[in-house]
């Protein structure tokens, strides 16, 4: 039998050799665990380098889009101006192109709030280098919305400054988007255009020939109605009736003829009939206006005429 002092030997040798097996293991479990931590963090910022630069691009385009909602012209433009250091027509075309266009849209209405013509200049520029990716093949619906805005940019200038050349612009850039957005194909954005043609054209009779202009503008009154009807689109019906009625009143005033001044009085009273005085205070007010104008000049009519039988009878 083994004398006491080998067993305890053995007994110290065996409790070593589980601490250093126990010691190991926890060692083992603490950098399996440390590794996975590290494996963890770098997967991380991996995938944040990966997407972070487009969503930060997609999410700062928001920001200044929310910001010219807001009508907070000035903020947007300094949103927009700090992206384009990172974003070209290049490396980015979409967002180039929506970057140009809310730029441009931001200058239209400043240039136009305030009356400032280098601010409607500097839109022209903006919609003309978003038009440069909106192609009316690859993009038709984003070229039509550059086309719209930068027509009516130009109607602005034309307020602004000798109107010939900007009306015949703007005329330019709605018809073009009647070529892309038919009848057919969008009625909808069809007949915003035609009727914006139609304030144009109706613009543009006090500098070209007048019979002309006004024969066009109400053709374009008359495609705009095909989809804008009483039933369907009511406010929209008014308004173009609206337009219609001064066209009629510019042909009046033209020759004089009384057949104008009572189309153009039907015109309006079928505006009148449409709209809502409380919902559309504007259009109702205008339609209005333009209603008493013409029976202003029909008690000059009528006066005119009774001046006359009294002359013929003396």
């Amino acid at each position: 039998m083994l004398p006491w002092s080998v067993w305890l030997f053995i007994a110290a040798g065996f409790i070593f050799c589980v601490y250093r097996i126990v010691s190991k293991a926890r060692v083992i479990h603490q950098g399996t665990k440390f590794d996975a931590d590290v494996i963890h963090l770098i997967s991380k910022t991996n995938q944040s380098s990966r997407i972070s630069p487009m969503e930060n691009l997609q999410d700062r385009l928001a920001d200044a889009e929310n910001l010219r909602a807001e009508s907070e012209y000035e903020k947007a433009l300094s949103e927009y101006d700090s992206l384009l250091g990172k974003v070209t027509i290049t490396n980015h075309p979409e967002e180039f192109a929506r970057i140009m266009t809310g730029r441009a849209a931001s200058y239209h209405m400043m240039g136009a709030q305030r009356e400032e013509i280098d601010k409607l200049l500097k839109g022209e520029d903006a919609y003309g280098r978003a038009l440069q990716v909106y192609t009316a093949e690859d993009y038709p619906t984003r070229h039509v919305q550059a086309l719209y805005g930068l027509g009516n940019l130009y109607l602005d200038l034309s307020n602004l400054r000798t109107g010939k050349e900007d009306l015949l612009k703007a005329a330019e850039h709605f018809f073009g988007g009647t070529r892309v957005m038919t009848l057919d194909r969008d009625p909808e954005q069809y007949a915003a255009f035609m009727l914006q043609l139609a304030r144009t054209y109706k613009e543009l009779a006090q500098w070209e020939d007048a019979p002309e202009a006004l024969s066009r503008a109400a053709q374009a009154c008359g495609e705009a109605v095909k989809v804008y009807r009483k039933d369907i689109s009511p406010v929209q019906y008014a308004v173009t009736m609206n337009e219609y009625g001064e066209v009629l009143l510019e042909y009046y005033g033209l020759d004089g003829k009384k057949d104008y001044l009572v189309k153009s009085a039907n015109a309006f009273r079928e505006s009148l009939k449409t709209l809502d005085r409380e919902k559309h205070p504007d259009e109702f007010k205008r339609a209005m206006a333009n209603f008493e104008e013409v029976k202003r000049l029909y008690e000059g009519e009528k006066q005119t005429k009774e001046s006359d039988e009294d002359e013929v009878k003396s």
